[in-house]
């Protein structure tokens, strides 16, 4: 099986040129079949003068182009590109949607009538007028490049020559020779009459049925090209009956027809001599002379439409709208250069995170698209995640770029397990089963599963590009773009994210250290410029540019709106110019024109774009099939995407703009919305049965049918979704919105809603509020007579309580809970109880009642097999025996804690427990062993993005330096620690590492450095009113003016020190190695009475007095 980029599984080959070969491959993202076309670049061959490195890059940087090129264009009768990119040999490849058994031009056209003839060369003409408008010459046009798909729809494909017109220099024969014109073969140079010179070989092929000039060898082919014209007799004896009552499309077509629209066939009076006309067409197309030829395919087509005796046609909407929606990107240069430079410093290994603010239309997706089609071609990977206004799935940011990274990345089953819990079919993805992660809650699941997401994103080599979309809707899944914001700068990783700044501008001041950037509407040469790309030179008139300056004020969406609205009242885009411009757009303004847009939808399709627009922005096709199984949903998504309601980005379809669907939901009348939300309702139930994370969606939907109980269900299941999750803050809203509406004597339900409300409340640290509904539920569990809810709220209670200091009061409610749980044989509530009981008193100094309590409460966890209750245990266990002086005895029980919580996957936990034991170890003596768990801390610390816990173990391990006298190995790990806490701001961890600093410079004998960083450190713990670090930098301080030989003021400070109530065991500890020195050099009738001196000293008159003096 070959697979490429980890995605696409490619099988047989569809075809194969001098550029490349085309596969039928499988995405194995999408599920779905696609041609995947892969171009060879040589290796081995090289120029003159140039090495084959040279030449290679120099095809690859034309290739990129090409595929920019690629990524711009959208048209009815041009192939969609769906992806490309650069395999791991450096090798181009891209995809495009797979045409099934097509036919070349010529194949199709071989039985089909002349008018059918004529109808697949307007089609190829159209494309061709739409490329070349776009400054792409195709240079490679021949049958196998125009296809036909369903015997109707021309579709022009394989771009492998394609450049943009203004990149033309130094011109190569490049292409087929049968159907390259004169001056191309002679290097002259391509242009659009040559593209149509080779359009009018294939139109002599179709309406003669064989090749004009002689191929008998390739001197006689170019010699014929070159000098022998066309014989046109065969077109020319033509019939005028031939040409009657000819099948044409509609005056206003539209690619896509549905069943239920008729087309319109429509009999003309052929003009006197048609098949002269025609045959005169070719003849003009396939004129020696380019000069001769049609300049404009445009042309072709009127003369086409004039020969069979029509009008000349309006656009369609498909074709303006592939104008429209691939219009030149203006006025963002500066940005675009910004998000460009840090685009090759992530590709360099230094990634950065980026928001894009502004208003709604002002052009955030279009900046995101040009930078991605940028990273695809610098070979990034590009993936795209996006929030939904309302109700959406538990992590719905993350939802679609995890299911892309998973498909390039090695997980183990723990890993894959984490993942699982947002990503349910994570196992048809990787191609094995995949069993549930073992079982965390609260915090501590909410923290593995954002550090899951960042390890995705740690394991992939190749340099990624990350965009997220409507950030200002995101809750809970911006707390893993914190972790990865900071994580991106030392990874190939880009991360940016846009955001209405007017829905929430306070975004940036929640995602510290992301660049942001701000776009504001486009200034009047940026408008001019669009306007021609959309219009044509009509679109740089005066009259036409101070027309959109006033109606669209330079935003982006309000312009193409304009001029998509002007475009149907002229019926060409290049009519606008010479129509009367209205005073303003419409009376209802750019709400008018969004109606407009919508009205362009058949009426028999409305009633599906309404339920669409109720489900949400993005089409979900299982939901609309259950919904509707009578509309041809193909057709439905055809009319929609051609009239723009539609769009697709990244294989997904959606509405086009939020602005879309929020006018369909505007317009429901109270019936409508009622009837809508709870058909919506129903099918998600019937698609996705017993699928929790659709919790928000159906509360949304049954609110909005008038389901209050239904509604309230919802609420509690998406509230305990949100518990599970620690997204507190959202749990309470959920929680709050279910007892409203749940009835008042529903006590259990009610009783059960409390108690978990309430733990919301404590994970905030919120503890009065906490304990009033933990309260309320008891006596709701008491009423109900449910013994099980009464343990739950009575356990969460004694937590709660001893959480606030009152362990008498703790110690009878966790009593309680545990007399109850064991007469109902509630084993976990049990266990629960018991272990809060070891809490108790272990606080209080009753080690041994402790060790008891926290072994029975192991027994039980063990038996019920619940991992992380067995680690909260066992590292309580730890602690207790630590606190004895049992340090065999903690070490082996923090140990298998920490083993359990690698097990599960706990890193923040995991990291904490090598902390404990390199710090249990250090004490027992072994500092080798302790210097090791510190490490392996830091590392795991580094994983996770814990820089305050990364400090911390650089102090430890500065500490063991300094303990073991290597100064100048201490000195580098207490400044690195200080560099992180300054870049967090943790004054505290400042200061002390400032007072480390400061005893390590001690050490040095480098008094005068020394004093000045415990001054520092005295300055930053009284802006801090930190007392117990201000007593620590006096100790210090006092032993510098022991080494100065200041004896009495010493004494003086360290007097002060050790009687001030303030004193900790680590100060005094500190202070008495300097104490007993200073008893050594300084005589005690001299020194006893300087200690009393000390006591009479306050703190902070001393401070500020060193600090005033320092300071002049």
């Amino acid at each position: 099986m070959t697979l490429l980029g980890n995605r696409y599984q490619l099988h047989e080959k569809l075809g194969e040129g001098g550029m490349g070969a085309v596969y039928r491959a499988t995405d194995r993202l999408t599920g779905q079949s696609v041609a995947l076309k892969r171009v060879l670049i040589p290796t081995s061959t090289s120029a003159a003068g140039s090495s084959p490195d040279t030449n290679s890059s120099r095809l690859r940087l034309s290739l990129a182009r090409e595929f920019q090129t690629l990524a711009s264009l959208r048209h009815p009768n041009v192939i969609g590109v769906e992806d490309y990119g650069f395999d791991t040999a450096q090798q181009p490849y891209f995809t495009m949607t797979l045409l099934e058994k097509p036919q070349t031009i010529l194949e199709a056209g071989a039985k089909a009538t002349l008018d059918q003839k004529i109808d697949l060369l307007i089609q190829l003409l159209q494309a061709l007028a739409y490329l070349h408008r776009r400054g792409i010459l195709h240079r490679d046009l021949k049958p196998a490049n125009v296809l036909v798909e369903d015997g109707k729809t021309v579709r022009v494909l394989d771009f492998g020559l394609a450049t943009a017109q203004e990149q033309q220099t130094g011109e190569a024969v490049e292409g087929t020779v049968t159907y390259m014109a004169p001056e191309v073969i002679s290097r002259t140079g391509a242009s659009k009459p040559a593209d149509l010179y080779a359009v009018g070989v294939m139109a002599y092929e179709l309406f003669t049925g064989r090749y004009p000039f002689d191929t008998t060898n390739i001197n006689k082919l170019i010699r014929s090209v070159f000098y022998t014209e066309p014989d046109l007799k065969t077109i020319t004896s033509l019939t005028a009956e031939q040409l009657a009552n000819i099948k044409t499309r509609p005056v206003k077509p539209d690619v896509a027809i549905s069943e239920q629209v008729q087309i319109q066939w429509v009999a003309h009076q052929a003009n006197d001599m048609p098949s002269q006309d025609l045959a005169a067409i070719v003849g003009k197309l396939m004129a020696k002379d380019p000069k001769a030829r049609y300049q404009s395919a445009q042309d072709v087509i009127n003369e086409l439409y004039q020969v069979i005796g029509q009008p000349v046609y309006e656009e369609s909407q498909a074709v303006r709208e592939s104008f429209l929606q691939a219009a030149s990107f203006v006025g963002r240069d500066e940005e675009l250069g910004m998000l460009s430079a840090a685009l090759l410093n992530a590709i360099e290994g230094h990634g950065s995170a980026w928001l894009v603010g502004g208003e709604s239309g002002v052009g955030k997706s279009r900046l995101l698209d040009e930078l991605r089609t940028q990273s695809l071609v610098d070979g990034a990977m590009v993936i795209r995640g996006q929030t939904v206004a309302e109700g959406g799935l538990p992590y719905q940011l993350w939802r679609d770029p995890i299911r892309r990274l998973v498909l390039s990345t090695d997980l183990s089953d723990i890993e894959a397990g984490i993942l699982k819990e947002i990503l349910p079919d994570i196992g048809s993805l990787i191609g094995r089963e995949i069993p549930d992660a073992p079982v965390l809650e609260g915090k501590a699941r909410q923290q593995r599963l954002n550090l899951a997401i960042i390890d995705l994103f740690r394991k992939q080599k190749q340099p990624t590009l990350l965009l997220l979309e409507d950030l200002h809707w995101a809750g809970v899944s911006l707390q893993p773009l914190k972790l990865l914001a900071e994580s991106a700068k030392q990874l190939p990783l880009l991360v940016v994210g846009s955001y209405r700044h007017d829905e929430m501008p306070e975004l940036p001041g929640e995602l510290p250290g992301v660049d942001l950037i701000n776009l504001n509407r486009l200034s009047e040469t940026s408008i001019a410029d669009l306007s021609v790309s959309m219009l044509g030179e009509a679109g740089n008139q005066p009259e036409v540019l101070a027309f959109l300056q006033r109606e669209t004020e330079g935003n982006v969406f309000f312009m193409i709106e304009t001029v998509r609205a002007l475009a149907e009242e002229a019926g060409h885009l290049q009519a606008v110019g010479g129509m009367q411009l209205p005073e303003q757009i419409f009376a209802g303004g750019i709400q008018q024109i969004i109606q407009r847009r919508l009205g362009r939808v058949p009426e028999i399709f409305h009633a599906l774009l309404k339920l669409a627009a109720v489900i949400g922005r993005r089409l979900d096709f299982d939901l609309l099939a259950q919904l509707d199984d009578k509309t041809d949903l193909e057709a439905w998504l055809n009319i929609c995407a051609n009239v723009a309601v539609f769009d697709r980005q990244d294989e997904q379809w959606r509405f086009a703009h939020d602005k879309l669907r929020e006018a369909l939901l505007k317009d429901l009348n109270t019936n409508e919305e009622v009837t809508l939300h709870r058909q919506v309702a129903e099918a998600i139930e019937t698609t996705y049965p017993n699928d929790k994370g659709q919790a928000v969606n159906l509360m949304e939907h049954w609110h909005h049918a008038g389901e209050i109980s239904k509604e309230a269900n919802y609420a509690q299941i998406a509230g305990e979704q949100a518990l599970s999750i620690s997204n507190s803050r959202g749990a309470i809203d959920l929680y709050n919105r279910a007892l409203k509406l749940i009835s008042e004597d529903k006590n259990a339900v009610r009783a059960v809603i409390l108690v978990d409300l309430a733990k919301s409340h404590e994970n905030l640290s919120d503890y009065t509020t906490a304990t009033k509904y933990l309260n309320d539920g008891l006596a709701l569990a008491r009423s109900a007579s449910d013994q099980l809810m009464m343990v739950k709220a009575l356990n969460a209670l004694g937590l709660v309580t001893e959480m606030q200091g009152a362990y008498d009061d703790a110690l009878k409610l966790n009593e309680q809970a545990l007399d109850i749980a064991r007469t109902i044989a509630d084993r976990a509530g049990t266990a629960s109880a018991l272990k809060n009981l070891g809490n108790i008193a272990r606080l209080r100094g009753d080690y041994d009642n402790a060790k008891k309590y926290y072994e029975e409460s192991l027994a039980i966890r063990t038996e019920l097999n619940d991992k992380q209750g067995m680690a909260v245990c066992l590292n309580n266990l730890g602690l207790t025996y630590y606190f004895q002086g049992n340090m065999e005895e903690a070490k082996r029980c923090l140990t298998e804690a920490l083993d359990i919580h690698k097990q599960i996957g706990a890193r923040f936990e995991t990291a904490a427990g090598l902390g404990n034991l390199g710090v249990i170890t250090a004490q027992w003596g072994d500092t080798a062993a302790a210097k090791q768990y510190f490490e392996e801390s830091m590392v795991t610390r580094r994983e996770i993005g814990d820089r305050a816990g990364q400090a911390s173990m650089l102090t430890n391990l500065g500490m063991l330096a300094k303990d073991a006298k290597d100064f100048d190995e201490a000195h580098r790990y207490f400044k690195e620690g200080l560099t992180i806490r300054r870049e967090i701001g943790d004054r505290a961890g400042i200061a002390n590492s400032l007072i480390n600093l400061g005893v390590v410079a001690k050490g040095h004998k480098l008094i005068f450095q020394a004093e000045k960083y415990l001054h520092d450190a005295l300055k930053e713990a009284k802006a801090l009113e930190a007392i117990p670090l201000m007593l620590e930098t006096m100790v210090e301080l006092a032993g510098l003016q022991v080494e100065n030989g200041q004896y009495a003021q010493a004494a003086e400070w360290l007097g002060m020190v050790v009687n001030h109530p303030a004193l900790d065991t680590g100060v005094k500890m500190a202070a008495e190695p300097i104490l007993t020195d200073l008893g050594q050099k300084f005589p005690t009738d001299q020194l006893n009475p300087a200690l009393e001196r000390g006591k009479q000293l306050r703190l902070d008159f001393v401070v500020d007095e060193l600090l005033r003096l320092k300071q002049a």
